[in-house]
């Protein structure tokens, strides 16, 4: 299998897994407002808390992930993600009959098993990719695969009931496991295996993992860049459909075509604009850059009040959040072997900061909605991300002005 149709057959994996995301990102949140009576505050909180469910669990195996793909291969490993990930979907259509916030809790769980899917298909990627091409092929295979598809999920959810968004993502998850395990080669790299690292308690510790990534100067400069910078930006996803219902008034419709609307601008941005962005400015000054426009993108979330104006801040939304697969390719280019071992370790700092997103946002949030609040201002989850933003953003100029 060469290498083009390599990367076409990762794309169309990451389609059918994204459709999937995209069809429950607002659907559980707002199934779980649904089971505490739409109570806002109550609601986001407890959804709070099976985010960091989820995000704990896939904290703990990361690591485990990124190493088993670097000894057994990450075919495999993906298609044991799928299965978790299915599970998740049968779970969610038992929750959506039975309005039980158990089997909610059930479905995160089994997610929180699956791992970090995508930080093995970015392991895919970077062993198919020479490494001045490695942040452009992780756009161009796994962020505008996962915009389409995410796009089309959140469409469907917008025009769907409970019951049939549900049903689709549990389809669309069966198709993308047999599409894997049909479709997805074996990229391990022969060097790699002729140096196959052994399995031990100490390197399966997420902490361990980290502290390797902070060994190399270069890789822990960045690496605090993309825990001060996931914390602006991991949590939204979590955070918009409870923000967006008390605050925009949006419905259940209005939400998924939201999220159809962002993933289209994402598709168009890290397909059109983010390849040529790179070869012309760079990566390091492009990082700067989306970071600072994503915390502009905020304080438009925190000041808007219309739809309109709402929608059309979502191409500030993709510009800033272009920042992810260009720091995944500065990281990844420095290293050759055990990209597996780096890609577990960079995940692991991403959930980490993910997770405490989560924690910090809608429980920042639910404060600010709640009867007895003394600060009355759901807006200032916004302004916080943005000042998170741009601290990070600065951190990647004064890595740069280092380099020099």
């Amino acid at each position: 299998m060469d290498h083009n149709l390599r990367l076409i057959d990762m794309g169309v994996f990451v389609m059918l897994c994204s459709s999937s995301i995209g069809s429950i990102t607002t659907s559980q949140a707002l199934l779980v407002n649904s089971i505490y009576d739409n109570d806002v505050s109550r609601s986001s909180t407890a959804f709070g808390n099976l985010m960091t469910v989820v995000l704990m669990l896939q904290l703990l195996l990361s690591p485990t992930y990124g190493l088993l793909t670097d000894i057994i291969g990450r075919r495999p490993i993906m298609i044991t993600q799928m299965f978790f990930i299915t599970s998740s979907s049968i779970c969610l259509i038992a929750c959506c009959n039975n309005r039980s916030i158990y089997w909610m809790v059930a479905a995160q769980v089994v997610l929180g098993l699956c791992g970090n899917l995508f930080q093995t298909c970015a392991t895919q990627v970077a062993d198919s990719s020479p490494h001045d091409k490695r942040g452009s092929n992780f756009a161009l295979s796994v962020g505008v695969p996962f915009g389409i598809g995410f796009s089309l999920g959140s469409y469907l959810s917008s025009i769907l009931n409970f019951d049939s968004t549900f049903t689709y993502a549990l389809v669309a998850n069966v198709l993308a496991l047999l599409f894997c395990a049909i479709r997805i080669p074996e990229t391990k790299l022969k060097i790699i295996a002729e140096k196959t690292p052994s399995i031990t308690l100490s390197s399966l510790n997420p902490i361990r993992c980290v502290l390797k990534l902070f060994s190399n100067q270069s890789l822990k400069s960045w690496s605090i860049v993309v825990f001060v910078g996931g914390l602006s930006y991991q949590g939204f996803l979590n955070l918009f459909p409870m923000y967006s219902t008390h605050v925009y008034g949006f419905d259940e419709k209005k939400n998924g075509l939201y999220m159809s609307v962002m993933g289209l601008t994402n598709v168009l941005v890290q397909g059109l604009v983010l390849p040529r962005v790179l070869q012309k400015y760079g990566d390091v000054f492009c990082a700067s850059v989306c970071l600072s426009i994503y915390a502009l993108f905020c304080i438009m979330m925190a000041s808007f009040k219309t739809d309109y104006l709402v929608f059309a801040s979502l191409l500030f939304y993709s510009l800033g959040v272009m920042v992810d697969p260009i720091l995944n390719g500065i990281m990844s280019k420095q290293v050759n072997e055990d990209q597996g071992t780096l890609q577990g370790g960079l995940s692991t700092i991403a959930l980490t900061s993910r997770m405490l997103s989560s924690l910090l946002f809608l429980n920042l949030y639910s404060y600010t909605t709640s009867e007895n609040t003394t600060v009355p201002m759901p807006s200032l989850v916004y302004y916080v991300a943005a000042l998170l933003s741009l601290i990070a953003a600065k951190s990647v100029t004064n890595i740069d002005e280092t380099s020099k």
